[in-house]
């Protein structure tokens, strides 16, 4: 009787000692299965600078909304294999002909106050996009945040479109061309808008970084060429404008007697832009 029961309390005692140990075993195995199973279900990051990679070859163009000052924010991105290949940015008046770019006086004012002009913050914003492929990874320009936003918004919208393919002949959109400065100081700036097929607006100016002023509206210059040359800046690029828009072939437009050199700058900015939707 004695030996039956110290063999039950060994049976016993043994059994306890199995559970104890299988649970031990249970609890270490727990935090290791727990650890792998959050390794197999971490979220996947984003891509890093490689959306471009992801898109159709073809031109992305968009406009947005007209804001309470009467612009209206158009984007166009070329893409050529797979990469952000070009970005054009601006904002077009309420009756679809001016560019703030070119709004002398709106651009001058802004500088003053920001240190930035609405032609170089595009700019900025378009080579960011080039560089980083995502409308979300492109930084606020410092003095231009509503345009920073608006772009990024913009780009992001146009990126979602389906793409119209290249070598189209007037793609519609917006396209420009900047040249270096002169010797003299002063930059060409040129851009061109399509709508519907058809030429719909051309601008061109050059601009004095450190005079922070535009040719055409620089009184004082347009007085010293008017005298030494029977035509003003202004004047001229009236003329070039007006003979592109009739013969849309940069290479067909005359030179404006007395403006070779503005003549010369258009000619050569506007081929540039043309080389973008003339195939």
């Amino acid at each position: 009787m004695q030996f039956k029961k110290t063999m039950l309390l060994c049976l016993t005692l043994l059994l306890t000692f199995s559970l104890m140990v299988g649970c031990a075993r249970n609890q270490n195995q727990q935090p290791n299965q727990q650890e792998n199973n959050n390794q197999n279900e971490q979220p996947q990051q984003p891509p890093q600078n490689n959306q471009e990679t992801n898109l159709e070859d073809g031109i992305y163009t968009d406009k947005g909304e007209q804001d309470e000052r009467g612009w209206t924010p158009i984007i166009t991105i070329i893409v050529r294999d797979g990469k952000m290949d070009n970005v054009f940015y601006d904002e077009i008046d309420e009756e679809g002909e001016d560019l703030k770019s070119f709004d002398a006086e709106y651009a001058i004012n802004m500088k003053e106050k920001s240190g930035e002009l609405p032609y170089t913050a595009g700019r900025k914003l378009a080579d960011s996009l080039k560089a980083t492929g995502n409308p979300d990874q492109v930084d606020n320009i410092s003095g231009a945040t509503g345009t920073s936003e608006s772009f990024k918004n913009l780009a992001q919208e146009a990126l979602e479109k389906n793409p119209k393919p290249l070598g189209e002949t007037f793609p519609d959109g917006i396209y420009k061309a900047e040249s270096e400065e002169d010797e003299r100081g002063y930059k060409s700036l040129a851009a061109i808008v399509i709508n519907e097929g058809k030429v719909s607006t051309i601008e061109y100016d050059e601009y004095h970084e450190q005079n922070n002023s535009f040719k055409t509206e620089d009184e004082e210059y347009a007085k010293n060429m008017k005298e030494k040359s029977g035509v003003t800046p202004e004047e001229a690029v009236e003329n070039l404008i007006s003979q592109l828009r009739e013969k849309e072939d940069p290479k067909d437009v005359d030179d404006v007697a007395g403006a070779t050199g503005t003549s010369n700058g258009f000619k050569d900015l506007m081929t540039k832009v043309f080389s973008y939707i003339k195939k």
